[in-house]
């Protein structure tokens, strides 16, 4: 567990370079992007009538949910949050169920996959995140 916080510590400490918080601000301004554009593109496929702009708030809505209430893979709180949002639009909440499962697939799938390649690559077990945690 030592390991883990140490790590955490060094990613913190990289922050206090200007070079470093420019990159991981902008990176965090991209992926807000994307994920309104994609929101945006499934408010279009879904027959949503709403802008661009209820997709970003849609982004603010679940990224507040799920940094508040944290749940393994933030399943439900997701959901749930993204219900609430759309249900200021009007949207029913049974298609906003649908939209709510069809987002979270599309968004989390590709991190988790992600993730699980790097976690590959960088030769992590499960046993040595076991030990490690100990």
């Amino acid at each position: 567990m030592s390991s883990c916080y140490n790590s955490f510590v060094r990613a913190l400490t990289m922050l206090k370079s200007s070079r470093h918080l420019t990159a991981v601000s902008f990176l965090s301004m991209l992926s807000w992007a994307i994920n309104g554009v994609i929101i945006y593109l499934m408010f279009l496929a879904f027959g949503f009538s709403m802008g661009p702009w209820a997709a970003y708030l849609l982004v603010v809505v679940n990224s507040l949910a799920v940094t508040i209430v944290v749940t393994p893979g933030n399943v439900g709180t997701f959901n749930l949050a993204c219900i609430l949002g759309l249900s200021l639009f009007g949207v029913d909440k049974t298609q906003a169920l649908s939209f709510s499962i069809l987002l979270y697939v599309v968004t989390f799938i590709p991190i988790m996959l992600t993730g699980f390649a790097f976690t590959l690559k960088e030769g992590i077990s499960l046993a040595s995140i076991r030990n490690s945690a100990s």
